[in-house]
């Protein structure tokens, strides 16, 4: 699958690609991530991820702030026409602010989270991380008991696969 891929990907793209293998991360570091030593792939197999993920570096998020998002899906929440569910912001600790606000600031520079006058609003909640380092969190309990639940089952991993054996490239 892996040899059909890179055959399939124009020179032009490739180039552009590996031109992208960028100062702020390792493609050592996708590599081991996405697999690179999985004991159940051989020598060769090894080689040719290793390669894949070396090329194809400019996809794998560096960062938190390196995430980016997308404009082509739109995602709704059905609360099933809920009031609007206001909650005010909790207070946050002195030593917490500073924090707080480069951690927000991070994700407005990323384009991760915008400015909003939605009706709707959760609070921020800090975690500290067990290196020590903290997580920008959002309470959203209250928002998730007012959701209307899907009724149908997410197809499981392993069937997708199957469903995809013998692909040598995806297409829309």
């Amino acid at each position: 699958m892996f040899r059909s891929l890179k055959q399939r990907v124009s020179n032009r793209r490739y180039r552009r690609c590996r031109q992208n293998v960028v100062s702020g991360g390792s493609p050592s570091t996708c590599y081991r991530i996405v697999g690179g030593g999985r004991r159940n792939m051989n020598d060769e197999q090894r080689a040719l991820l290793k390669e894949l993920v070396t090329d194809y570096a400019d996809v794998f998020a560096r960062s938190s702030a390196d995430l980016g998002y997308t404009t082509v899906a739109q995602h709704k929440i059905d609360t099933d026409n809920a009031r609007p569910v206001k909650q005010p912001a909790r207070r946050v600790p002195v030593q917490q602010r500073e924090v707080e606000r480069e951690l927000l600031q991070q994700m407005l520079d990323a384009g991760v989270v915008e400015p909003s006058s939605s009706p709707w609003a959760s609070p921020i909640v800090l975690v500290k991380k067990k290196n020590g380092s903290t997580r920008f969190c959002v309470d959203y309990r209250r928002l998730n008991t007012l959701t209307v639940k899907d009724s149908y089952p997410i197809p499981r991993i392993a069937d997708s696969l199957d469903a995809m054996a013998g692909s040598v490239g995806l297409a829309h």
